[in-house]
Protein backbone atom coordinates (compact mmCIF):
# COMPACT_ATOMS: atom_id res chain seq x y z
CA UNK A 1 0.00 0.00 0.00
CA UNK A 2 2.90 2.70 1.13
CA UNK A 3 4.50 1.35 -2.57
CA UNK A 4 1.51 2.15 -4.37
CA UNK A 5 1.13 5.67 -2.73
CA UNK A 6 4.73 6.46 -3.17
CA UNK A 7 4.54 5.48 -7.10
CA UNK A 8 1.07 7.77 -7.31
CA UNK A 9 3.23 10.68 -5.62
CA UNK A 10 5.80 10.06 -8.21
CA UNK A 11 3.50 10.15 -10.59
CA UNK A 12 2.22 13.17 -9.40
CA UNK A 13 5.16 15.28 -9.26
CA UNK A 14 6.95 14.27 -13.03
CA UNK A 15 3.32 15.49 -14.11
CA UNK A 16 3.74 18.84 -12.19
CA UNK A 17 7.85 18.71 -13.62
CA UNK A 18 6.05 18.51 -17.22
CA UNK A 19 3.94 21.28 -16.88
CA UNK A 20 6.43 23.88 -15.36
CA UNK A 21 8.19 23.31 -18.55
CA UNK A 22 7.57 25.60 -21.69
CA UNK A 23 4.99 23.23 -23.47
CA UNK A 24 3.06 24.47 -26.24
CA UNK A 25 -0.85 25.47 -25.65
CA UNK A 26 -1.89 22.97 -28.40
CA UNK A 27 0.01 19.77 -26.32
CA UNK A 28 -1.42 20.38 -22.80
CA UNK A 29 -4.94 21.21 -24.54
CA UNK A 30 -4.98 18.03 -25.81
CA UNK A 31 -3.68 16.59 -22.69
CA UNK A 32 -6.65 18.06 -21.45
CA UNK A 33 -8.85 16.68 -23.91
CA UNK A 34 -7.80 13.07 -23.40
CA UNK A 35 -8.57 13.25 -19.53
CA UNK A 36 -11.84 14.37 -20.36
CA UNK A 37 -12.20 11.51 -23.26
CA UNK A 38 -11.35 9.02 -19.90
CA UNK A 39 -13.40 10.77 -17.45
CA UNK A 40 -16.51 10.79 -19.71
CA UNK A 41 -15.78 6.87 -20.53
CA UNK A 42 -15.54 5.55 -16.72
CA UNK A 43 -18.98 7.89 -16.67
CA UNK A 44 -20.33 5.71 -19.75
CA UNK A 45 -18.76 2.61 -17.96
CA UNK A 46 -20.99 2.86 -14.75
CA UNK A 47 -23.77 4.13 -16.66
CA UNK A 48 -23.97 0.93 -18.64
CA UNK A 49 -23.33 -1.37 -15.29
CA UNK A 50 -25.53 -0.14 -13.74
CA UNK A 51 -28.27 -0.62 -16.19
CA UNK A 52 -27.24 -4.40 -16.22
CA UNK A 53 -27.39 -4.27 -12.17
CA UNK A 54 -30.68 -3.61 -12.56
CA UNK A 55 -31.53 -6.13 -14.92
CA UNK A 56 -29.71 -8.52 -13.18
CA UNK A 57 -32.03 -7.87 -9.80
CA UNK A 58 -34.98 -7.27 -12.37
CA UNK A 59 -38.17 -9.78 -10.78
CA UNK A 60 -40.25 -9.23 -13.50
CA UNK A 61 -44.08 -9.06 -12.81
CA UNK A 62 -45.95 -10.83 -10.05
CA UNK A 63 -49.00 -13.42 -10.99
CA UNK A 64 -51.85 -13.17 -9.78
CA UNK A 65 -53.93 -15.68 -8.39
Amino acid sequence: MIVALEDIGAAVRSAREELKQDQPVATVTWRRAGTLVNVAWVVFDLLILSVIVRAALYKGPTPKG
